[in-house]
């Protein structure tokens, strides 16, 4: 996971897509959800939501989509 907190290219690329479609609040918990995983802290879905300020389901359907994109960038 080290990898992704450098910010890599391919990390950077899915920042900027999701600023781009001015999804700031997502490509922030995007970041926020790579540190926290990256220093072994793994917060339940309804913390992420609280933390990121968005619903439940959507902090679920982010977090999804985000372990998505980790394992298709490290693999």
């Amino acid at each position: 996971m080290i990898e992704l907190i450098k910010f890599n290219s391919e990390v950077e690329i899915y920042i900027k897509a999701l600023q781009e479609k001015k999804q700031y609040k997502k490509s922030l918990a995007f970041m926020d959800y790579c540190v926290c995983s990256d220093n072994g802290e793994f917060l339940s879905i309804r913390e992420n939501a609280k933390r990121w300020n968005v619903g439940t389901t959507t902090a679920h359907s982010w977090i999804k989509e985000f372990e998505d994109i980790i394992f298709n960038m490290t693999n």
